[in-house]
């Protein structure tokens, strides 16, 4: 187990979670600026609103931002321990 990766706070850019193999496993789009792209969102910061969170609702395996979010944050946590 590689603790060591996860022991200090850090800042973690969208991109390492939402990896290109993330995204295309978990819809029909290669990756995330496709995925972006598709949905219509022309600023940044309205990747937290409720039209991009439905988008991904109707578009993916998760029903919301958020859960997309979640399960990403999970695998990548757990790419950082080593399993």
């Amino acid at each position: 187990m590689n603790i060591d990766n996860l022991s200090s706070p850090q800042e973690i850019r969208i991109r390492d979670l939402m990896t290109d193999s993330f995204v295309s496993r978990h819809s029909n789009f290669r990756g995330l600026q496709t995925l972006v792209d598709a949905s219509g969102i022309d600023n940044p910061e309205d990747i937290s609103n409720e039209f991009f969170s439905r988008f991904i609702g109707a578009h993916t395996a998760f029903g919301s931002w958020a859960d997309m979010l979640r399960a990403a944050s999970i695998e990548f946590s757990r790419h950082k321990l080593g399993y």
